[in-house]
């Protein structure tokens, strides 16, 4: 595992990146190293939940940073960008991720300059020793700027054992055939097709479709930004399994409860009693279905090749 004065170091030494670009930003570059240097960089998790039943498929990590100048993930990868150091941040994201929740299976992001980059092929990237499921966002623009690139990492990483998602799909830059060639086994709807969404709308019907769409390639869809019961209820009605957002828990550090039952009828617990209950004991997962958040213990794997953490830890 990278210390953060490695991580610092190897980003000193960043190699030129297919996608273009070098080391550009040395004001930017410096903050993002002093930032990995000085432990400023933090994680917190977000739940994807089964709108089926409530369940909890995995947990999206997303990055922030209590640096003085960093802003948001996104002003924290483009300064990483500009400085070359964009693989050294995402390792570094991987590294924090895998080592605070063991237990739990992870959406995690890569951005788009990773993937000319040579970090996650390596066989010491913290998401090839996570024993839960593990799962790439790589945004639906990526394979657009370097279709073969992208298609060489996802089949790299699909025979080491980690699941491609195309991430906010519908966002402006969809080409279809992508779907069929890159093979993800997640696609995630962008928000803007679920902010406001209703039975009646227009917009419904083209979600249902882009669902029926993925489904027969065998791609499974999760709908990002779902914030109220109407939405959660026409996003179920299109026929998408997965949905994250709001409405089922803010991202938080550790990993948040999920205060939704999934109950067509909308009752469910309220958010304060969830978190004011004992947390659950153990973490189970078939396959890649999650179907309780945990804490305290060590991850085991059962004779079954489900996932278990014990309360006890031993």
């Amino acid at each position: 595992m990278d210390t953060p004065r490695e991580l610092t170091a190897r980003c000193q030494v960043a190699e030129t990146s297919p996608w273009g670009g070098t080391r550009g930003d040395e004001t930017a570059g410096c903050a993002v190293e002093q930032m990995i240097s000085l432990h400023q960089l933090r994680v917190v998790y977000q739940p994807i939940v089964d709108l089926r039943d409530g369940t909890v498929l995995a947990y999206e990590v997303l990055a922030r940073s209590d640096g003085p100048e960093s802003g948001g993930p996104r002003e924290l990868f483009e300064q990483a960008v500009c400085s070359g150091c964009c693989g050294a941040l995402g390792r570094a994201v991987r590294q924090l991720a895998t080592s605070a929740a063991p237990d739990l299976p992870l959406f995690m992001n890569a951005h788009p300059k990773e993937l000319g980059e040579r970090w996650l092929w390596e066989p010491e990237d913290p998401i090839y020793h996570h024993g839960p499921p593990v799962h790439l966002e790589i945004t639906e623009s990526a394979p657009l700027r370097r279709f073969e690139a992208c298609r060489s990492l996802l089949d790299h990483l699909r025979g080491r054992g980690i699941h491609a998602v195309i991430d906010d799909l519908g966002a402006g830059f969809s080409n279809l055939r992508h779907l069929a060639i890159l093979r993800p086994s997640f696609a995630k709807l962008d928000r803007s097709l679920v902010r406001g969404l209703t039975r009646e709308s227009r917009m419904h019907r083209l979600v249902s479709s882009i669902v029926e769409l993925c489904a027969g390639l065998d791609i499974q869809v999760v709908a990002e930004g779902i914030e109220t019961e109407a939405e959660a209820d026409a996003v179920r009605a299109t026929g998408a399994p997965y949905g994250q957002g709001y409405l089922f828990a803010k991202p938080a550090f550790p990993a948040p409860a999920v205060a939704w039952s999934g109950d067509a009828s909308g009752s469910r617990e309220s958010a304060s009693a969830v978190a004011a209950a004992a947390p659950p004991s153990h973490v189970r997962v078939r396959g890649d279905r999650c179907t309780a958040a945990c804490a305290g213990g060590a991850c085991v794997a059962t004779a079954s090749g489900d996932w278990m953490r014990s309360a006890t830890g031993s």
